[in-house]
């Protein structure tokens, strides 16, 4: 299972998403702790050996997103203590992005703006050793791209990364002179370094991505991906359906 996994390039936790498996079985099988009968062996390995890149296009439901900004803007734009809109403060706040468009609850922003942090997949955020802070989370199926446009708009220091689930690219959007974004093609390294890596993800709070940790080593190179419509390829658009730079498709 392990060999035809790696030949076609996925990771244990896209195959468990794929076929339903938990990763902890995929984890048991691939690392002697468990025999796998032969026979649904055989079945899963032939159902591998069905995977091609166009399924894996398909296959994104969560974007995995980190900010990096000043304690300022986390307190005034993105902390809220009354995310539902009742009037009752909650003792932990939400991350949400009401406070950037004044929407006053979280039905309000997704029925005018789009999409909201995924929230069973949970939030976090904390002080970083230069005074900035970083907000990490995940959003369904799509980027939040109106809620990042507007981030940078009101704070122009600001950086937002953001990643969809099968880790193919990483997009950098920042401000300079208007919002720019940088992308970071992956793929095949990140794909490398968590097999290398496999227990890391298990060890990760929820709302973490073991991408950020990959990317603190990474000496890949950033390239910008021009946009001149304000980043129409990402509105109202699956992730799945956001096609890559054309400039990927020939590393």
């Amino acid at each position: 299972i392990k060999e035809a996994r790696k030949q076609v390039g996925l990771t244990q936790q896209a195959l468990s998403d794929w076929l339903g498996i938990p990763k902890r079985t995929i984890e048991d099988w691939e690392g002697g702790k468990r025999k796998c009968p032969e026979w649904c062996e055989k079945l899963v390995v032939e159902k591998i050996l069905t995977y091609n890149k166009e399924q894996r296009n398909t296959m994104a439901n969560y974007v995995v997103n980190r900010v990096i900004c000043r304690k300022e803007i986390l307190d005034r734009y993105l902390i809220d203590y009354n995310p539902f809109g009742d009037g009752r403060s909650i003792p932990r706040p939400y991350i949400t992005f009401n406070r950037l468009f004044d929407a006053k609850s979280l039905d309000e922003y997704s029925e005018k703006y789009g999409v909201t942090i995924a929230y069973n997949w949970s939030f976090l955020w904390n002080e970083l050793s230069n005074g900035l802070y970083e907000i990490k989370f995940c959003t369904r199926w799509e980027y939040p791209i109106r809620a990042i446009l507007r981030t940078l708009e009101v704070s122009h220091d600001t950086v937002w990364f953001a990643c969809e689930e099968n880790h193919i690219y990483v997009s950098k959007f920042y401000w300079s002179g208007g919002v720019k974004e940088d992308v970071l093609h992956i793929e095949n390294d990140y794909y490398e370094w968590e097999e290398k890596n496999p227990l890391l993800f298990d060890t990760l709070e929820d709302g973490d991505d073991d991408v950020w940790y990959f990317l603190q080593r990474y000496k890949g190179t950033w390239k910008n991906w021009e946009s001149h419509d304000g980043f129409k390829r990402y509105l109202d658009t699956s992730a799945i359906n956001v096609k890559r730079p054309a400039f990927l498709e020939k590393e």
